[in-house]
C-alpha cells in the first residue's frame, strides 16, 4: 500500500484543497506519453494526422467533419497494440523508483458507418480510446510477492454525425465516457497482506466539434474543438473518506490542420498541429504537438504512407507545489511513422507502424495498428 500511494504522489500530482476537494488525472493528457491507444485507422501511418484530410470511420474522432463516406454503408475494426516500457530512477541518495509501462488488450475500435443522404453521414462507434497498465516494481520499499499495479482504461461510445455544405462540412461528435481504475496488490480490512484491489471509476457525456473547408482545388483546411469538462471520481471500495471529494478535469482541446492534394489524387501532404490547455491541471504546462506525414497511391489499390509527430513532456518542474522524480523532457517523445493500405473489392486493409525509439528521454515505444474498412 505505501508503494501505491507513493507512485500517486509522485506521478499522478494528488493535489490537495482547503475545501477537501483534490485532482486526480485519471487517463488524461497527462498520460499521453503512454496512454493514447492510436486507433485511427490509416491515419497512424501519416503522422498521425488527419484533421484536414478525407477519413473513415476510424478517423472520427480527430475530426468529425472529415467523416467520408463511398458506400451507403460501412462497418470498421481497428486493433492496436504497444510494447512494455520501464521507467527507473536511480539516486545516489535515497531510494530509487522503478515501474513498468504495459499494453492492456484487447484495444480496439470498431463502428458502423451509414450515407443517410448525399449531404448527411452518421454512424456509431465504440473505441477503447486510451489505457494503460502501471507494475510497480521498485519504490524505495520493501516488496511483496504480490504485483502491485495500475489498470487504467477510458471506453467511449461515439455517434458522429457530418454534414456537407459543398466546400465546407460541419461534424459534431457526441459521447459518452467510462474511465475504470484498479489498484492491485492494496491492503485492506478484509485482505491486510496485500492482495487486495481497490477501483474507482467516472463516467461523462462530451462532444467534438468540427470543421472542414475545401479551398481551391487541391487544398483542405480543418479544425476540431472538444471542451473541457470536470467529472466526479467515485468508488465502491470506499477509496476516498467520505468528507472528501476527488474529481477528474479534462481539459479543452484543439486541432488544425491543413491538407494538399496532388494531380489526379496521386499523393497528399498533411501537416496537424494540437493544443490542450493542461496548463489548469496542478504540476503541469500547455500541450502543443505537431504532426507532418504524406500519403501515395501507388495504383488504385495501393497506397503508402509515412510521417512524423511529437508527444512532448508537459509536466512543470518549476511548480513549487508538486514534484516529479527525473527531470524535464524524460517523457518527450518523436515518432516515426509509416503504414500501407491495400484495396480489394469491397474492403480497405490498413496497417501503420508508428516508432519513437529516436527519442533521447525514458519512453521509447513501438505502436502496431492494423484495421479493415468494409464498405457496400
Amino acid at each position: 500500500m505505501k508503494t501505491i500511494i507513493l507512485f500517486i504522489i509522485l506521478h499522478n500530482s494528488l493535489i490537495f484543497s482547503q475545501s477537501r476537494e483534490f485532482e486526480e488525472y485519471m487517463l488524461g493528457p497527462a498520460m499521453d506519453f503512454y496512454g493514447y491507444n492510436y486507433l485511427n485507422g490509416p491515419n497512424g501511418g501519416k503522422g498521425n494526422t488527419g484533421v484536414a484530410g478525407e477519413n473513415d470511420l476510424s478517423g472520427v474522432l480527430m475530426n468529425p467533419a472529415a467523416f467520408i463516406m463511398n458506400k451507403k454503408y460501412s462497418f470498421n475494426l481497428q486493433y492496436s497494440y504497444k510494447t512494455t516500457n520501464e521507467v527507473s530512477y536511480t539516486y545516489e541518495m535515497g531510494p530509487s523508483f522503478r515501474y513498468e509501462l504495459q499494453h492492456i488488450a484487447p484495444t480496439i475500435q470498431g463502428g458502423f458507418g451509414m450515407m443517410i443522404t448525399k449531404n448527411l453521414n452518421a454512424g456509431i462507434l465504440y473505441s477503447n480510446l486510451n489505457s494503460v497498465k502501471f507494475v510497480y516494481k521498485d519504490f524505495g520499499v520493501i516488496q511483496s510477492n504480490v504485483e502491485e499495479s495500475e489498470t487504467v482504461n477510458m471506453h467511449s461510445v461515439n455517434i458522429p454525425f457530418v454534414y456537407s455544405f459543398g466546400k465546407v462540412s460541419l461534424g459534431m461528435n457526441p459521447h459518452f465516457i467510462y474511465v475504470k481504475d484498479v489498484y492491485k496488490g492494496v491492503s485492506t480490512i478484509s485482505q491486510p497482506d496485500g492482495s487486495g484491489e481497490m477501483s474507482r471509476y467516472y463516467s461523462r457525456f462530451n462532444a467534438d466539434f468540427g470543421i472542414r473547408f475545401l479551398s481551391g482545388k487541391n487544398f483542405s483546411i480543418g479544425a476540431t474543438f472538444t471542451p473541457s469538462y470536470t467529472a466526479d471520481i467515485k468508488s465502491n471500495d470506499e477509496y476516498y473518506p467520505t468528507n472528501f471529494k476527488a474529481v477528474s478535469t479534462q481539459p479543452f482541446k484543439i486541432s488544425a490542420g491543413i491538407e494538399y492534394t496532388g494531380e489526379k489524387k496521386k499523393f497528399k501532404l498533411s501537416a496537424d498541429y494540437n493544443f490542450q490547455q493542461t496548463s489548469k491541471l496542478n504540476g503541469y504546462v500547455d500541450k502543443h504537438d505537431f504532426n507532418i506525414g504524406g500519403e501515395y497511391s501507388v495504383n488504385k489499390s495501393l497506397a503508402l504512407r509515412a510521417g512524423f509527430f511529437t508527444i512532448f513532456d508537459i509536466r512543470d518542474f518549476e511548480d513549487e507545489d508538486v514534484s516529479f522524480p527525473g527531470k524535464a523532457g524524460d517523457f518527450t517523445q518523436y515518432f516515426v511513422t509509416c503504414g500501407l493500405s491495400y484495396k480489394i473489392n469491397n474492403f480497405d486493409l490498413s496497417a501503420s507502424l508508428m516508432d519513437s525509439h529516436v527519442s533521447m528521454g525514458l519512453i521509447k515505444l513501438t505502436i502496431i495498428n492494423a484495421g479493415f474498412t468494409y464498405g457496400f
